[in-house]
């Protein structure tokens, strides 16, 4: 099960990832903020996540590292996704995604996903769903009733 900190880690650093180019496009805007509403954060909390992103200077730069690779490998996914979003990847947002990877033992992985995606490119790079998504709805499956 993903607990409060694992969600709140997975926010911030996709925070970073968009942060890595400097600008905040529309696309990922959007994509943050359903991102947010999944992970069960206050959409006030979100937006305002979003809109001082760049000028808060608190936010550390910390690579993160998940409790287990298969939320590790949704993240990657959702990063990548996020990467894509505004049809302009940065090469500091595909470097981020590396470091991640490797943080996370998941560099063989990445390489695979990051060319999956490519090669699969009009097919998923919209907004409809989110890798994080099918990964708690997995999880609540498990819980018992």
């Amino acid at each position: 099960m993903i607990d409060f900190f694992e969600k709140s880690q997975y926010f911030k650093g996709l925070l970073l990832l968009i942060k890595k180019d400097k600008k905040i496009e529309d696309a990922e805007r959007s994509l943050m903020i359903k991102v947010g509403k999944i992970l069960g954060f206050e959409r006030e909390f979100i937006e305002s996540s979003i809109d001082n992103l760049l000028e808060n200077e608190y936010i550390t730069e910390e690579t993160p590292k998940f409790s287990s690779k298969i939320i590790a490998e949704s993240f990657l996914l959702d990063g990548i996704k996020l990467s894509f979003s505004d049809n302009d990847f940065s090469p500091e947002e595909i470097e981020f995604l590396s470091e991640v990877a490797k943080e996370n033992d998941l560099e063989e992985e990445y390489s695979s996903m990051l060319k999956s995606y490519l090669s699969h490119f009009e097919t998923l790079n919209d907004n409809s769903f989110l890798f994080i998504e099918k990964y708690l709805e997995e999880d609540r499956d498990k819980v018992p009733q």
